[in-house]
């Protein structure tokens, strides 16, 4: 599975992408992205979004946007003749969750008769720290499964988002933790009524049938230096947090659960040791573990469809039958 080079859709995905850089305390996005149900609101919005759909109605705001909970939004493209959806979580160093940068990807898998599922997340800029992003997206995955019926279910993760995908793959939602301490970032003693963390999700809790992770952290222990907009503790504060939060403690899970893992070789954001290291551990765990190591793509190259589109698809027909 190569991919095909990139071409003018390079340029087009960097004009519209959010960067989604992972790095010690640096983490932009794109001032022109809509802001859907559940995005931190932005200077140029300071109210957030307005008139979110109801959840589980199937309405949508008027950005297009449906909530597949309460205050998280999502963007749902099924094609005629759908036989398989993707969940696509975006990155953003668990600081942001602007899913603008998916939408060309989400588009050349529309065009492959695979449906998409674009959603945002609780992030450190909502107040949300682990457990809620991750339990947002477990609920996703749920949501997905009611959304587009009868078909496999694949969660794909770009950077933080990877590390998300591949967590919630392996272990589904986490349950309820109780701080050993008082986070950095203290949130809300009480759940704000009609918040995530205040509902229970509205969907039937469902397994993701196959991961795909782009240019993720998932050593927590290498990325604790910026894993603080997940984990506000320290590991020795926290130490079943950030154990209940690291995809390498539960790569035994669900050996059943195919992964496909894509690197760029030039990504000087997360390393591509990062990916190599899941791999192993997940080979080791029993897992059917594909690897693609892109020379000469970086940490926001690696979104390009041009680059990883045709990789994810061929991946996606022989791990779940998609068209």
């Amino acid at each position: 599975m190569r991919p095909r080079r990139r071409s003018g859709r390079a340029a087009t995905l960097r004009a519209v992408a959010v960067a989604v850089v992972l790095s010690a305390g640096a983490c932009t996005s794109d001032p022109r992205a809509e802001p859907p149900p559940g995005a931190a609101a932005t200077a140029d919005d300071p109210a957030g979004p307005t008139e979110p759909a109801p959840a589980g109605t199937g309405a949508t705001s008027p950005g297009g946007w449906t909530e597949y909970r309460p205050g998280r939004g999502a963007r749902v493209e099924v094609p005629a003749g759908a036989r398989a959806v993707v969940v696509l979580v975006p990155g953003g160093g668990w600081r942001t969750a602007d899913p603008t940068g998916l939408r060309p990807l989400a588009e050349h898998l529309a065009a492959a008769a695979v449906a998409t599922v674009t959603i945002t997340y609780g992030t450190s800029s909502t107040g949300d720290h682990f457990p809620v992003p991750a339990n947002d997206v477990a609920c996703a995955v749920g949501f997905a499964a009611t959304a587009v019926p009868d078909v496999p279910v694949t969660v794909l993760g770009h950077s933080a988002g990877a590390h998300l995908a591949v967590l919630v793959g392996l272990d589904g939602a986490p349950g309820p933790l109780e701080p050993t301490a008082t986070p950095r970032s203290t949130p809300s003693p009480t759940p704000r009524p009609g918040t995530p963390e205040a509902e229970p999700c509205p969907h039937e809790a469902r397994d993701a049938d196959a991961v795909v992770g782009l240019a993720g952290p998932y050593d927590l222990v290498r990325a604790e230096r910026f894993a603080y907009d997940l984990l506000p503790l320290p590991p020795d504060e926290d130490p079943a947090a950030w154990a209940a939060a690291d995809p390498l403690r539960h790569a035994a899970l669900r050996p059943e659960l195919p992964v496909l893992l894509v690197h760029g070789a030039d990504d000087r954001v997360v390393p591509p040791s990062s990916t190599l290291g899941l791999a192993d551990a997940l080979r080791a765990g029993g897992h059917d573990t594909a690897v693609e190591v892109l020379p000469g793509v970086d940490h926001l190259e690696v979104l390009d469809p041009s680059v990883v589109g045709d990789v994810v698809l061929a991946w996606l027909r022989e791990a779940v039958g998609a068209p």
